[in-house]
């Protein structure tokens, strides 16, 4: 009997696919024909553990990732290099995956309704475990036939409408320079090679050959385990499942770019949101500084924002909740500078008022000293007719002492003081005596106020210029 098999490598990691290709029912999938009460029979197998992977990782590469790491430490670029071997294949995994996903398609979706066509649901039963074994046997041997691809986990799928078998496969050539490669078809010229002792450097004949040796033991390990005899024959026919396989890699393969950019640009904006919450709680903080958080089922206790758990709580919080808060202290301190700015206006408006009356009280003094000047210099004029008057009478005096010839009265007299004169003539002159001794007090004393006055206007306009400056300071 002539049956199909197909075996097909993508260039993805199997870590990609791993969850779907066992069908876990917590996981959308997008083949709807699965059949979980088939399930129960795929098989699943880790052949190479995490441990040997690594040790495959050291063996290659490990001369390469100290080449590295010493080149860049001679030229002082100690932040380009890596920590471990790991690093540095995940570094060269840009064009080529280290490990590749393999699909072997048993038949198609008519062998296996032909198969399955009117038998009971024990004989379906051991039909589906048959060939969920010959494909695990088929996988568990693969290592054992080749040299340069290795087979380190797979998963049998007997659930869907054809049965294949999913592999994580590592591949394990070397460039033309002797350099270990990630290259599926490096490997595959390897494995020709090695088991033909013929080079090649057509890579589609290369995997011609490969498919045509794994088509055919796959069909010899499922017919082993069946109880049949079947033989591979090619035809044009594609299986459904693995046809919604590729469907489902191409598309993946079509958002891969989109999908790293997207992730580039979605971590720009969370280091960015992350960046504005630390100023947002830094504003809180210096301003607010015994804001906390609201009571929530993560923080039951909720500590001031000046504290180290207070900055830790307001970091879990939402931005638009920091966002918020800040909002209400910038509004608060407006509100604040607003009422204070009015004080001020207001302070300003009472002291030109102030000045203002300050002004009209200089102004009615200076008319007032204006005024006392005016009556000292009328005083003034009064007190010169006075001396004049007292000059005449002391000539008078003196003419009548030498017209009566009494010379040494005349000479007594000529030589008498303005003072006693002044005595003398005290019953004619006598009132404007007293005047001109309580003018000259008056000027005196209007000197000395109008002096002070002019002091203290000065040391309050001080003050008043220091005032200002010190507001304007603060």
């Amino acid at each position: 009997m002539k049956i199909t098999a197909t075996l097909n490598i993508a260039n993805q990691s199997f870590s990609g696919v791993k969850k779907h290709v066992e069908h876990d029912k917590k996981i959308n999938h997008s083949n709807k024909s699965i059949d979980y009460e088939k399930t129960q029979f795929n098989q699943t197998k880790e052949i190479l553990n995490s441990d040997d992977l690594n040790k495959i990782k050291k063996e290659r590469y490990q001369d390469q990732f100290e080449k590295y790491n010493a080149s860049q430490k001679k030229s002082r670029h100690i932040s380009k290099m890596f920590k471990n071997v790991n690093e540095f294949v995940k570094s060269k995994e840009k064009t080529n995956s280290f490990d590749k996903t393999g699909v072997a398609t048993f038949g198609n979706k008519q062998n296996q309704d032909e198969l399955l066509d009117g038998k009971s649901p024990d004989e379906v039963k051991n039909i589906l475990i048959a060939e969920s074994k010959g494909m695990a046997e088929y996988a568990d041997h693969f290592n054992e036939r080749h040299q340069f691809i290795k087979v380190a986990r797979y998963t049998t799928n007997v659930d869907e409408s054809t049965p294949h078998i999913h592999m994580q496969m590592i591949p394990l050539g070397r460039t033309a320079k002797g350099k270990p490669s990630m290259s599926l078809n490096a490997a595959l010229k390897a494995e020709y090679q090695y088991q033909t002792g013929s080079s090649i450097t057509d890579t589609r004949k290369a995997l011609s050959w490969f498919r045509e040796q794994e088509d055919n033991a796959l069909v010899s390990s499922v017919s082993k385990e069946l109880g049949k005899d079947y033989s591979l024959t090619r035809t044009n026919e594609h299986v459904q499942d693995f046809d919604a396989y590729k469907k489902i890699k191409e598309r993946l393969d079509d958002k891969t770019e989109e999908n790293k950019r997207q992730a580039k640009i979605l971590k720009f904006h969370e280091t960015e949101m992350s960046k504005s919450k630390d100023r947002a709680i830094e504003f809180i903080a210096r301003h607010q500084p015994t804001h906390k958080v609201p009571i929530s089922a993560k923080v039951q206790e909720p500590h001031e924002v000046q504290t180290a758990q207070g900055f830790k709580e307001h970091k879990m919080t939402s931005a638009s909740y920091l966002f918020q808060s800040a909002m209400e202290i910038v509004q608060k301190y407006a509100k604040l500078t607003v009422e204070k700015i009015k004080k001020w206006e207001k302070s300003l408006q009472d002291r030109q008022k102030q000045l203002d009356k300050r002004e009209q009280e200089i102004s009615q003094r200076e008319k007032n000293l204006k005024q006392v000047e005016k009556s000292l210099n009328e005083r003034q004029t009064r007190l010169n007719e006075y001396e004049k008057g007292i000059d005449q009478y002391k000539e008078k005096l003196v003419g009548k002492a030498v017209e009566i010839g009494n010379f040494e009265q005349a000479k007594k007299t000529n030589n008498t003081s303005m003072s006693s004169l002044s005595k003398l003539a005290k019953d004619k002159l006598g009132p404007l005596t007293e005047i001109y001794n309580e003018q000259q007090r008056s000027r005196e004393s209007a000197e000395r106020y109008a002096n002070q006055l002019k002091k203290r206007e000065q040391e309050r306009e001080m003050e008043e210029y220091r005032r200002q400056q010190e507001r304007g300071g603060r």
